[in-house]
């Protein structure tokens, strides 16, 4: 759609609008030329014309995105003596106008348009707007000065100063505007980034809340523990559930993870323990139990737990031991025997319907059992060595004290993770659960163990 030519040699302003179709490009182009052609171009000037427009409305066509394809492509043709100004108002996004523009390399994709378009035209400037982008295109001498002191010229240059000064307000206040926003979502930022770490802040007390405060006592030995997160919160976590005055259940778990989801699932694996344990005392009845009951949540989110349960019997002197895919068991007694225990069982969570075997071990008056995570066997030093299962037996090995105590065994294994980790961050959330024999004031302290023997009946025997 068009509006009606003046006089020619009298100057115009005539504009043409078009969908914004590659297919409207050239009518559009050719339209523009007849109307330049009745002002007294030249064939020349006209050829060089209609290319560059039809490169710019290309290009003004072809970078619209998707929810602008309904604005349309308009050109404006303005006159004033013997110079004419083509201006192409589109709605794309805008792009930043090259310092220098070079003819590209024949590979290149893009690039050869703009090129052309300055190659034909005398000058050429590019505005960026706020949702409306003009690209000028000049050529100084296109007609014959029939108007140069026409007044109709002096009033169209100004109105072409009044344009360009209110498009430079309009393109300030945007940047400004720009600024403004990318200010504000910055600082938003900072107050969420805040609020969620308070937020985890708070999870993390949560869930230290959760581990025993005290634990039980069972006649000739003593309990001990500790969880250690990788982050604010994370996917460990122990427990001792006492069933008697004799007789506790020992929980180690680790949830497949780190962070709020491996978090949310320990604090749901340590409430069915608590409530489904009142009737279901047999660790490997026990498990099955609860994969049973958490198999739909995990698999949905393709997620895992491994637990190790150890229900120790004073009455009797014995453990029986049941295994969800977790690290062995470590049993040592006071003759400097050390046994690994690891029933055969499948992870929580993978399979639906599943068994777990339970073993049996005699729970010696001087024993000391370590429940405990991967983080500890996967911690790593400066050189990135792993810590390892043979240096973890080692250390309980050296360590088994009767005078000691779980409380001191449980802080010692801590100062040797830190010494070996040195200055290097735990990847992983490191967890342990330690029954040893009662310290007994009366004893002296005796030497360390330096060979360890490996007992092989009932359990895995363990090279170091």
């Amino acid at each position: 759609m068009d509006n009606p030519v003046s006089k020619p040699g009298a100057g115009f302003l005539f504009r043409i609008t078009l969908a914004s179709e590659l297919d409207e490009v050239r009518p559009a182009a050719l339209r523009a030329r007849e109307l330049l052609a009745t002002q007294g171009a030249t064939p020349d000037d006209l050829m060089n014309c209609e290319l560059a427009l039809v490169e710019a409305c290309n290009n003004a066509i072809v970078y619209a995105s998707e929810h602008e394809r309904h604005k349309p492509v308009e050109i404006q043709l303005l006159t004033e003596g013997t110079r004419l100004e083509i201006q192409v108002v589109d709605h794309t996004p805008g792009f930043d106008w090259p310092v220098q523009l070079q003819l590209p390399d024949p590979e290149a994709e893009h690039g050869r348009g703009l090129f052309i378009i300055r190659s034909l035209m005398d000058e050429v400037v590019y505005l960026r707007g706020n949702g409306e982008n003009r690209l000028i295109m000049r050529k100084w001498k296109m007609f014959s000065d029939h108007t140069a002191d026409s007044p109709l010229s002096a009033q169209l240059e100004k109105a072409k100063e009044k344009l360009a000064l209110t498009e430079q307000a309009i393109n300030g206040m945007a940047r400004e505007l720009w600024t403004q926003i990318i200010s504000a979502r910055a600082e938003q930022e900072r107050v969420d980034s805040r609020l969620i770490a308070h937020e985890l802040e708070i999870a993390r007390q949560i869930q230290h809340s959760l581990l025993p405060k005290a634990f039980p006592s069972l006649p000739g030995f003593s309990l001990s523990g500790f969880c250690l997160s990788a982050r604010q919160v994370g996917g460990d976590f122990y427990d001792v559930l006492t069933l008697s005055s004799d007789v506790v259940l020992l929980v180690v778990a680790d949830v497949m993870g780190k962070g709020v989801p491996a978090a949310l699932f320990a604090a749901t694996l340590r409430t069915l323990l608590r409530t489904t344990v009142q009737w279901i005392h047999r660790p490997g009845k026990l498990l099955r139990r609860i994969n049973r009951l958490m198999y739909e949540d995990l698999s949905g989110v393709d997620m895992f737990i491994t637990a190790q349960l150890a229900l120790v019997d004073t009455r009797v002197n014995r453990l029986i031991v049941a295994n969800a895919g977790h690290c062995p068991l470590f049993l040592a007694d006071g003759l400097g025997n050390i046994e690994t225990i690891a029933p055969e069982g499948m992870p929580l969570g993978i399979v639906q319907e599943v068994d777990f075997e339970e073993e049996v071990a005699p729970l010696d008056p001087g024993s000391c059992a370590l429940l405990y995570t991967d983080g500890l066997t996967e911690a790593r030093n400066p050189g990135g060595d792993l810590f390892g299962q043979k240096r973890l037996a080692h250390w309980l090995l050296h360590n088994l004290d009767r005078n000691q105590g779980a409380a001191r065994l449980s802080q010692n294994i801590q100062d040797e993770l830190k010494r070996f980790q040195a200055t290097v961050s735990p990847a992983d959330d490191q967890t342990g659960l330690i029954l040893a024999a009662e310290p007994d004031p009366t004893m002296e302290k005796g030497p360390a163990f330096q060979v360890p023997v490996f007992a092989s009946a009932g359990s895995a025997r363990l090279s170091l």
